[in-house]
C-alpha cells in the first residue's frame, strides 16, 4: 500500500483477481483479501490461473503467484481450494532457477527437496487465524536473510599488555572444534505476529485508511459484486426464459400431435361403425333371402321331378334340335382337349389324328342335321 493509503495493484487486476477467485474457492473472501496483500506488498509477484497436479495425479485450477523474492529467488505459490484452512504449496521455480545455487549453508536449503519444494516449518505449524501469505513470504525471506553457518566468527582484539595485569592469568583459547557438515535442524516455529502489523484490507476498523479511501474501495468492490449480481441475473434470466421457449413449444407440439391423432381415431370408429352397418345390413337380406329359399324349398311340388321331363320342347323337332347342338358343343369341348392332350404329350401323334378324324366326322354329321332341322323353320 503506498504512502497515500491506497493499494498499488492495478484495478484491472483487482477485478480479475476477484471474478477468478469466487468460483474456486470456499473462503472467497479471505482468499482475495490476503492475496491482494500479498501483491501489495510485494511488487514483483504476479497473480495467473493454471492447472496444479495434487499427489495423488488428479488435476485442479488454482490460483497461483508467481515471481522473485529477496535478491533473485523464483517464487511459485499455489493456493489450495480449501485455503486458509490448508496452508499454500510453496516450491521454487527450477526452470528458470538453479537450486544449487544457493549456499548448502543457508537455512532454507534444508527445506527445499529435489522438485524444488519448500517445506517451511510454518506449514508444518499452520494456523489459519493467525497466519496468511504474506508470513509465509517473510518467513521464506528471513531463512535467506540469515547469514551462512560456516562462517567463523571474528576474535575480540588482544587487550594490551600494559593495561592488563592479569596477563599471564589468562588461560589460552581453546583450539577451533572441527564440526562435522550436518543438516541443521528445523527452525521453530515464529510467534504469531499482532494484528496490526498485517495489511487489512477488508477491515473496516483499520485505522492506517483514511475514510475516504476506504470508502472508495469499498464502492468499487460494491460496483464490481453489482456488476457480477446483474450478469448473474441476465445469464439466469436468459436461460429461464430459452428453457421456457422451448417448453412451450414441445407442449404445443404435443397438443398439435394429440389433435392429430384424436382426429385419426375418430375418422377409424366413423369407418368402423359405417362397416359394422353395412354388414348388419346385408347379413339382414341374407337371412332373408335364405328364409325365402327354404320356404320355397320346402313348399315345391317338383321336388322329385325329373328336371329333363319338364324342359320340353312343344315338338319332337325341337326336341332333336336341342340334342344335336348339345352333341356338336359336346364333339367341340372334346376336339379341343384332345389337341390339349397332344400338346402336352399325353396323346400319340397318329391317335390323335385318327381320333380326330372320327370326331370331325361325327361333328360333320350332327351339323348337317342340324341344317335339315332348321331349314324349313327358316
Amino acid at each position: 500500500m503506498s504512502a497515500s493509503g491506497k493499494i498499488s495493484v492495478p484495478e484491472g487486476v483487482v477485478n480479475w483477481l476477484f471474478k477468478v477467485i469466487q468460483p474456486i474457492y470456499d473462503d472467497g473472501r479471505r482468499t482475495f483479501h490476503d492475496s491482494l496483500a500479498l501483491l501489495d506488498k510485494f511488487h514483483r509477484l504476479r497473480p495467473r490461473t493454471r492447472v496444479f497436479t495434487h499427489s495423488d495425479g488428479s488435476p485442479q485450477l488454482l490460483l497461483s503467484i508467481y515471481g522473485t523474492v529477496g535478491d533473485s529467488l523464483p517464487l511459485i505459490m499455489w493456493i489450495p481450494s480449501l485455503y486458509p484452512v490448508k496452508p499454500p504449496f510453496i516450491s521454487i521455480d527450477l526452470e528458470t532457477f538453479d537450486v544449487s545455487a544457493i549456499s548448502s549453508s543457508l537455512p532454507v536449503q534444508a527445506y527445499i527437496d529435489s522438485d524444488g519444494r519448500v517445506a517451511l516449518p510454518i506449514l508444518d505449524h499452520w494456523n489459519p487465524a493467525t497466519m496468511g501469505l504474506i508470513v509465509v513470504v517473510q518467513e521464506l525471506m528471513s531463512l535467506l536473510s540469515e547469514p551462512s553457518r560456516d562462517r567463523v566468527p571474528s576474535l575480540p582484539p588482544k587487550p594490551d599488555a600494559m593495561h592488563s595485569p592479569l596477563k599471564h592469568t589468562v588461560p589460552p583459547l581453546p583450539p577451533k572444534p572441527k564440526f562435522p557438515h550436518v543438516q541443521p535442524p528445523l527452525q521453530p516455529p515464529p510467534p504469531p505476529q499482532p494484528p496490526s502489523s498485517a495489511v487489512d484490507l477488508m477491515d473496516m476498523d483499520n485505522t492506517d485508511l483514511s475514510p475516504t479511501n476506504h470508502h472508495e474501495m469499498l464502492q468499487n468492490l460494491q460496483s464490481v459484486l453489482n456488476e457480477l449480481y446483474r450478469e448473474d441475473v441476465h445469464y439466469v434470466a436468459d436461460k429461464i426464459l430459452t428453457r421456457q421457449t422451448i417448453m412451450q413449444d414441445s407442449v404445443a407440439r404435443f397438443h398439435e400431435m394429440v389433435a392429430v391423432d384424436k382426429t385419426r381415431l375418430q375418422a377409424v370408429e366413423q369407418t368402423i361403425e359405417q362397416t359394422m352397418h353395412t354388414l348388419n345390413a346385408q347379413i339382414e337380406v341374407l337371412t332373408a333371402e335364405r328364409a325365402t329359399v327354404q320356404e320355397f324349398s320346402s313348399t315345391s311340388p317338383f321336388d322329385d321331378e325329373d328336371v329333363d321331363t319338364i324342359a320340353v320342347a312343344q315338338t319332337d323337332g325341337l326336341n332333336q334340335l336341342y340334342q344335336l347342338v348339345a352333341k356338336d358343343y359336346a364333339l367341340t369341348d372334346t376336339i379341343e382337349c384332345l389337341s390339349r392332350m397332344l400338346h402336352r404329350g399325353s396323346v400319340p401323334l397318329d391317335t390323335f389324328v385318327r381320333q380326330s378324324r372320327e370326331l370331325a366326322r361325327q361333328q360333320f354329321l350332327v351339323r348337317w342335321h342340324i341344317q335339315r332341322i332348321t331349314s324349313p323353320l327358316a
